[in-house]
């Protein structure tokens, strides 16, 4: 789930596929404010979406595909790129592309310039496998999944690193009774969702207990003001302040 100034953006999950909509953040999903911004993804491959100023971006399978907002409903949706394994996460900041790939077991960050194309590979990991990326101003986050076949055991964990590269990872939340989906920096906390257990946020720069917010969730947004989810399984968007 993503936002800009004017609307609330989500993966729609449905027996024909998927489709990404976009809701006016004033309005609500009952009356008549919502679109279709991409439609007819498949629904397993389909993964992650993420919005700039000018486009709004989805990861399906290998392929990292675009459509411009200026040409939202219905627009061309453009391949830009494809991968050697299955995208899993995309963030964006002003000049780069983050992108997540891997095996059941393994994984990599990426990390492609706008402008040039140039692709940096950011992190490489052998046991475990890196399934979403988000960044704020100076850091890049990233959830790993749950491999209880490697040794040691790997646990679901958050982690977070400068983007310059200047200090090693460091580890923000291990959860060790849900499933950490989808992580959102904003202020000093990064809010999490879980599909197995409540979500909520902790703090950026220390490990600390989860404040719990709601219920499970699956998408997850936050502006100033609210946090913005949605359930799997469902194509209802629901909000809690922050």
């Amino acid at each position: 789930m993503q936002i800009d100034d004017d609307y609330v953006y989500w993966l729609a999950q449905g027996f024909s596929g998927t489709n990404i909509r976009r809701n006016i953040k004033s309005g609500s999903a009952d009356t008549g404010t919502t679109e279709t911004v991409m439609s007819g993804l498949n629904s397993s491959d389909a993964q992650a979406m993420a919005v700039d100023d000018t486009h709004v971006y989805v990861v399906e399978s290998k392929y990292l595909k675009r459509i411009n907002k200026s040409e939202i409903p219905g627009g061309e949706v453009k391949s830009i790129t494809t991968t050697m394994f299955p995208l899993y996460g995309i963030a964006l900041d002003s000049t780069d592309i983050y992108l997540v790939s891997g095996t059941p077991s393994s994984g990599k960050i990426e990390r492609i310039n706008k402008t040039s194309g140039v692709l940096d590979t950011l992190e490489s990991m052998g046991t475990v496998r890196p399934t979403f990326v988000t960044v704020d101003d100076d850091s890049y986050y990233w959830v790993t999944e749950e491999n209880l076949d490697a040794a040691p055991a790997q646990p679901n964990q958050v982690w977070r690193r400068p983007k310059d590269q200047s200090a090693a990872a460091s580890l923000v939340y291990e959860n060790t009774g849900g499933k950490t989906t989808r992580i959102v920096p904003y202020g000093s906390n990064i809010y999490l969702s879980d599909k197995e257990s409540p979500f909520g946020r902790v703090p950026k720069h220390s490990q600390a207990a989860l404040t719990v917010l709601g219920g499970s969730a699956w998408h997850l947004a936050v502006d100033s003001h609210y946090v913005y989810y949605t359930i799997s399984g469902s194509n209802r968007l629901y909000r809690v302040p922050k």
